[in-house]
């Protein structure tokens, strides 16, 4: 279906990659399911299936269309007010629905697209558009959860489709930030992410991101142990510190010591995040925005993996 950031036109491409490494009965796993246009495309008969994702809303849009449900095909302004104004008065799948299929860029209960002539409405596309998506929904689990809190299977086939870094949130999502947090709490922090699909390799797990950049070296850096030279080095520039007869001339070799050895446990940080290769990559419009004129973004936007 219409959803920010859908990966509808090329999740045929991607899959051929990823279902590549998916074995006999394992489970694929989508901890950010989002539109639902990648899991949809999945063989059902190849083994289980789990869609999650914070948007709860999303999941019940997405379990009832594999359950049968049909989409409105007519919706009113004015209802459309109403579901946005008071959405839990209303099916959670319907509030999905309106909430992005009925918008421009289909951003979450953004301005209402009014039909441009009868029967040709957003709100009938949209359901077409679910409709077309609906069999392969069918089987699939979907579950309401964070990906660093959903219950995972042993050995499972990962597909994740985060928000990328630098671009619109998915609003539908945003966390609610309670009083006294930080008003940054709620945005979206690519380190833990990354640190947490590190994880899912080690713990066995084949695993898979789609983002228009990789892990930074700074993301592992607060985890390597310092090494006994920068050890060293910072402990000769203490001691020059604390003595008071330390020549001037005495503390530029001690720090640029310190430097080199700074880069050397760098360049160890950047061959951690190397471990995430590129396995296909195509230039698309990058700046999840409706206005797609000649100053929208262009990006790379790229799938990698890491082998355990």
């Amino acid at each position: 279906m219409k959803y920010l950031g859908s990966k509808a036109r090329h999740a045929d491409e991607i899959l051929a990659i990823i279902l590549a490494k998916r074995q006999p009965g394992q489970t694929y796993v989508e901890p950010f399911v989002g539109g639902g246009n990648v899991i949809c495309r999945v063989p059902d008969a190849q083994g289980p299936r789990i869609g999650a994702d914070l948007n709860r809303y999303m999941v019940a849009l997405h379990t009832a269309l594999g359950n049968g449900w049909q989409p409105p095909r007519d919706v009113s302004e004015a209802e459309y007010k109403r579901i946005k104004r008071n959405p839990d008065a209303h099916p959670p799948e319907l509030v999905a629905f309106c909430a992005t299929g009925l918008t421009f860029g289909s951003l979450w209960f953004d301005t209402y697209i009014k039909p441009e002539k009868e029967g040709d409405s957003r709100c009938r596309q949209s359901a077409d558009s679910c409709l077309r998506d609906a069999p392969g929904l069918k089987g699939a689990t979907f579950v309401h959860s964070s990906y660093d809190k959903l219950e995972i299977p042993p050995r499972s086939l990962i597909y994740c489709d985060p928000p990328y870094v630098g671009t619109a949130g998915y609003t539908g999502a945003v966390k609610t930030i309670k009083v006294g947090e930080s008003l940054g709490s709620g945005e979206w922090k690519a380190a833990p992410f990354w640190k947490w699909a590190d994880r899912m390799v080690d713990e066995g797990h084949t695993v898979f991101v789609s983002e228009y950049t990789g892990p930074q070296a700074s993301h592992y850096a607060g985890n390597i142990k310092p090494s006994e030279e920068l050890q060293a080095a910072r402990a000769a520039v203490r001691a020059l510190q604390a003595d008071p007869d330390s020549p001037s001339e005495a503390f530029e070799p001690a720090h640029q010591r310190i430097h080199a050895a700074e880069a050397a446990q760098l360049e160890s940080a950047q061959a951690m995040a190397d471990r995430w290769r590129v396995m296909w990559s195509k230039e698309v419009v990058g700046d999840f925005n409706i206005t797609r004129g000649q100053n929208a973004k262009q990006e790379t936007e790229k799938l990698f993996h890491r082998e355990a």
